[in-house]
């Protein structure tokens, strides 16, 4: 009898103690995966109510509604403009150097960031990025081949109401278009190309060079938070949107 309790006291321990190595391990192995899946579907959610705001930004510049408004829930991140961008478009005669001009712009992106992480709106394109750069996953829809370019400039640009909004709360951005958009004409003549360069200077200037070139853009010439591409064409057209973001809380 002495020995049968000792066999069913050890086997208990021993079923007590695989339990509890089940549990340490499903601990250490399972709860990082599990914070890991949470924090990137709460990315997701994020990167989908950008893009609802991006189509809400397109409805003002192409459609002439006066105002959209968008609800981002926040998760414990930091939402506001972020550092200034500006956008150069120098185009130049092939044949008449002295026929040339300049189409800039300087514009606030919106910035949602969340740790080492971000997702951005600047100027018509969608960005994520992270300590390892950052990639466009939504492009500014600019038109470009050997017969045209074409630039839709969206200017955005912190207005009333409170910025730099944190914590986990839902935060509503209401986007109001500005003046109508203005407009930039460059034509080519007879016997005439137009050298094209572009220079973005922008945190996400590695993201931009990728695009640029996924355009046709050669000899691009990056620096630290700059980048200037090149290609020819047969006529540049830009229009320039200004878009007030406020934020209500």
């Amino acid at each position: 009898m002495i020995d049968r309790a000792q066999s069913e006291t050890l086997g208990f321990v021993f079923v007590f103690a695989i339990i509890t190595m089940c549990i340490g391990t499903v601990y250490v192995v399972g709860m990082p995966g599990l914070n890991d899946a949470q924090d990137a579907a709460r990315e997701e959610n994020m990167v989908r109510a950008f893009d609802v705001l991006d189509n809400n930004v397109e409805d003002l510049r192409q459609e002439n509604v006066p105002s959209r408004a968008t609800e981002l829930k926040l998760t414990g991140g930091n939402l506001g403009v972020g550092q200034e961008v500006r956008i150069t478009v120098n185009v130049t005669s092939s044949v008449d150097p002295s026929r040339t001009d300049e189409y800039a712009i300087s514009t606030q992106p919106l910035v949602y960031r969340e740790g080492d992480s971000a997702i951005v709106y600047e100027s018509g394109a969608l960005f994520r990025s992270n300590r390892d750069g950052a990639f466009m996953y939504s492009d500014p829809a600019w038109l470009v081949d050997d017969d045209r370019m074409v630039v839709p400039y969206v200017v955005t640009y912190a207005g009333s109401g409170r910025s730099g909004l944190g914590g986990s709360s839902t935060v509503l951005v209401v986007a109001q278009g500005g003046e109508p958009a203005v407009q930039g004409r460059f034509e080519s003549g007879a016997s005439e190309e137009l050298d094209v360069r572009v220079t973005v200077d922008s945190p996400r200037a590695g993201a931009w060079q990728r695009y640029l070139e996924s355009k046709g853009f050669t000899g691009c010439t990056p620096s630290a938070g700059s980048v200037t591409c090149t290609r020819t064409t047969n006529a540049v057209y830009t229009s320039y949107q200004t878009i007030e973001l406020s934020f209500q809380q």
